[in-house]
């Protein structure tokens, strides 16, 4: 028995950007909506223009919940060492050098919500 999975965007995901005043309830029920498919594969990706501490709250507070994996584009690496030891952590791209005490820019994580592992 093969399963098929499907990718579709969901209404959330067309044009999500984070917006630090929502309040995670009501992100949490905005984004359950979505779920209607149990054997979907539910995948979210967002440029994220720096994920910082307010939107990592976001995404592992609530989205981790909703989607099975999560790509969080232009991160810049904030938080880098703390990110990788999140349990929903996956993968990200290598952690450039750092020259001349400037951040670096792009990096791309990758999460996944631990019930589909």
């Amino acid at each position: 028995m093969s399963i098929i999975y499907k990718f579709r965007p969901s209404v959330i995901t067309d044009n999500f950007s984070y917006n630090m005043n929502l309040k995670n309830v009501n992100v949490c029920k905005k984004l359950k909506l979505t779920i209607k498919n149990l054997k979907s594969l539910n995948i979210f990706y967002v440029n994220a223009q720096g994920f910082n501490k307010g939107k990592q709250d976001i995404t592992f507070d609530s989205l981790i919940n909703i989607y099975d994996i999560i790509f969080i584009a232009e991160s810049w690496y904030l938080d880098f060492y703390e990110i990788i030891k999140n349990p929903c952590f996956v993968a990200t791209t290598p952690l450039p050098i750092r020259r001349n005490n400037i951040r670096p820019g792009n990096g791309i994580f990758c999460f996944a919500n631990s019930l589909s592992l």
